[in-house]
Parts: C-alpha cells; structure tokens; sequence
C-alpha cells in the first residue's frame, strides 16, 4: 500500500483480496490500515464467512473468527463491523476509528449509484483512470428513471476527464457533450471543446461552436487557455527530469541516466500504487 506497517503477527501465505478496491490484505494491521486510509473504498466484500476463515486459517486468530461469525450473524451494519474490527486488532487511535465510523455511516445513506461514483471519483483523483472509467460507465449502465440528471451529467463529466488523462480525447469529447446534455454545465461544454481540439476534429469544432452558439473570439480564448496549460505541462517536474536524462545520454553518460530514469520509474510506481 505504500507504507511499511509493523505486523506483530505473522504474514499471511495467501492474501485476503478486497475486490472493492483491488488490493491484497496480509495482515490485520494491514487490514486496520486499509480500512481507516481507504474508507470511501470499503464494502461489504469482507463480511462475509471466506473472511472469516481467512482470519482463522491464515492469522490463527480463532477468538477474533469466532466473534466475526457472530457479528455476521447479527447482521450488524457495515460501520459497527468496522468499528468492532478496529477495535479489536488494536491498530488505529481512537480517533481514526471514530472518523472512519463516522464516514462509513455517512456512506450507508448514499444509494448505490452514488456509492459507485464516490468509489469512481477517488479512483480518479488517484490517476488510475482505466479503473476509474470502468465504474463510471458501470452507473452510466445502471441507473435509474428517477436518477438525477445533473447526477449523470457529472458522472459524464468525470468519465471524460477519466478518459483525457488516459489521452483518449475524442473519446472525452464524446463524454463532455454528453455531460452538457445532462447538466447544462458550461464547463462541460469548454471540455468538449478543449477535447475535440487536442484530437483534431475540426469538423466537429465548426459544428460544436455553431451548436452552442460560440463566436470566434470565443475559440481564440479556448486556443490560448489550452496553450497555457501545455506550457505549464512543459516544466513540470517529471518533464526536466525527462529532458535531463536525455542530455545525460547525448553525452555518452548512460549509467547516470539509466539510473535516473529507474528513480522516475519507481516514484511512478509507488504513485500509482500509494
């Protein structure tokens, strides 16, 4: 997950895998830790009896088996499950565990859809966007005639701003006009015309700028707005990073660049997977 966790007990062989999230569970501190870090991703997929066993067979934690059988029988609600866990393993300061049954309660009045596009939207803001897009288009497929219209107009933004950091832009274009449909959001609208630009659709601009009734200063405006952010892209850390590791090579020092472009790389990695 990122962060060493001091485990008092011994790893587990065979991870316990949290399938709202995609992540292996190894331990019950590593389980707390997941739990008070990751709130807006828990679900039921671990209060259910293979948890249970988990816990017995893998942390030979039968007391703690035992009274999680119990609580699924009782069929407590999710954040009292939660709280009970914590409270148990002993991990998280009380503080956390408060936060995080607090938050669990508030997520319990949340309907399902929402529930998704919280889980969605966090995914997102983490930059994984393929897994992001995956949930976004799961609403899209599953809501409801009495499903808020400015609900799915933002669910439709987000998957476009989903699919532009995945480079994908005529695909974003196609979701941002879809989000103006639903939520008349004038940023919606700039998005889909940002988007239709990077992916050279200029059919589409002449027909888009026609639709929504956009002059030509109005593009001229949009052009210098997404020249600016190229600029800003141009010198940001990772870029430097790039253009030094490349001069590095020109001059024939290829260990040092070799081993820079590794760092890169392995910040990458624990981002992505942080």
């Amino acid at each position: 997950m990122g962060q060493l966790i001091l485990c008092m007990g011994k790893p587990a062989s065979e991870p316990y895998y949290m399938e709202s999230a995609s992540v292996n569970i190894y331990s019950l501190e590593e389980m707390s830790y997941y739990l008070i870090r990751n709130t807006d991703f828990i679900d039921t997929d671990f209060m259910c009896a293979e948890f249970c066993d988990w816990v017995r067979d893998e942390m030979r934690q039968e007391e703690l088996a035992d009274q999680l059988s119990d609580w699924l029988k009782q069929e407590v609600p999710l954040y009292e499950f939660s709280r009970r866990l914590l409270t148990y393993i002993g991990y998280a300061t009380s503080e956390e565990m408060k936060e995080t049954e607090n938050l669990l309660k508030q997520f319990e009045t949340k309907d399902e859809l929402e529930r998704h596009k919280i889980r969605a939207d966090r995914f997102l803001r983490r930059g994984k966007y393929t897994v992001a897009i995956e949930k976004y288009i799961w609403i899209l497929e599953n809501f409801k005639e009495e499903t808020r219209k400015d609900f799915l107009g933002n669910v439709w933004h987000n998957l476009g701003v989903a699919y532009a950091g995945n480079f994908l832009f005529a695909h974003a274009a196609e979701a941002f006009h879809k989000a103006y449909e639903w939520n008349t959001n004038p940023e919606s609208m700039k998005e889909e015309i940002l988007s239709l630009i990077l992916s050279d659709q200029k059919g589409e601009i002449e027909k888009r700028a026609r639709e929504y009734e956009l002059g030509e200063e109005a593009l001229k405006g949009y052009m210098a707005e997404l020249e600016e952010k190229k600029d800003r892209a141009k010198v940001n850390e990772a870029s430097e990073k790039i253009k030094m590791c490349y001069t590095l090579y020109k001059e024939r020092q290829e260990e040092t660049s070799v081993q820079e472009i590794r760092g890169m790389v392995k910040k990458w990695k624990q981002a992505y997977r942080a």
